[in-house]
């Protein structure tokens, strides 16, 4: 369904019934990221995702993306169909819109999911080589790389691009700027929130998460043993405290299986 905004449309979707969930996307990502999880979700939650300003379908053009704005449509989504609370989810840069919405009005939300985010986002470097047209394909397929670095995580690269792809350099350009410095602060956040994160990877160092044998060749099972020692799933809690869990997020889809555990446990 279209929701009109600002003379534009901002393209959402409704699945399932149960206990509102509303998944945001990171950077310049189409809801039909989390596609995966909703399929699992959907028979016990009422699972909404949108494309954000500058994603998928929705009309937006790279202008109108800002980070004010970003938040606002949640809200606009939210009352749009009616959800007066929701649990709401966020992946990498959409884990500060989520944040954000969350810090301006916590009485709408019975939880926060924030999946891969961080603290706060660095200032912007590089934007104009983000948004030359010719090296987009390129840069994406290095980024699904950086951030699927894992050797069984071949099939999920096609996937992910497709999601990323359309919305073009421009628009990746808009988003990156819009939330450059954000610095949320968490210790105001007042709603129950679980933090899905591993260890810092390789989209932020060239050749992190890379392992080689004495010939010089990736050894991808050098790299999976050395993820299976590090990468776990936090939990915070608004009381302050802190645990991990023994909960091993070695694959992209042990990131879905951790995510749907965590909703049935609520559940």
């Amino acid at each position: 369904m279209l929701l009109p905004v600002e003379g534009h449309h901002l393209h959402m979707v409704d699945l399932g019934q149960g206990t509102p969930l509303v998944l945001h996307s990171g950077w310049v990502a189409s809801w039909g990221l989390w596609l995966p999880l909703v399929e699992r979700l959907q028979t016990r939650w009422r699972c909404v995702g949108y494309d954000h300003r500058g994603t998928g379908a929705s009309t937006f053009p790279p202008e109108a993306i800002r980070a004010e704005a970003l938040v606002d449509d949640l809200f606009r989504v939210l009352d749009a169909l009616a959800i007066e609370q929701a649990v709401i989810a966020g992946e990498s840069l959409g884990c500060m819109v989520c944040l954000g919405a969350v810090l301006s009005d916590p009485s709408r939300f019975l939880g926060l999911i924030t999946v891969g985010g961080g603290p706060r986002v660095p200032e912007q470097r590089g934007e104009a080589a983000v948004a030359d047209p010719v090296d987009w394909p390129i840069r994406i397929a290095k980024f699904v790389d950086a951030c699927l670095p894992e050797p069984d995580a071949a099939p999920m690269h096609r996937f992910a691009e497709g999601t990323l792809l359309p919305s073009g350099p421009e628009a990746a350009a808009r988003m990156s700027a819009a939330l450059a410095g954000t610095a949320p602060e968490l210790e105001a956040v007042a709603v129950p929130t679980l933090v899905i994160h591993g260890d810092p990877w390789s989209a932020r160092r060239r050749g992190a998460g890379r392992r080689r044998t004495r010939t010089g060749r990736h050894d991808p099972r050098r790299t999976a043993r050395r993820d299976r020692r590090r990468r776990s799933c936090t939990t915070l809690d608004t009381t302050g405290r802190s645990r991990v869990r023994d909960q091993l997020m070695v694959d992209a889809d042990s990131t879905r299986r951790a995510l749907a555990r965590a909703f049935a446990r609520e559940r």
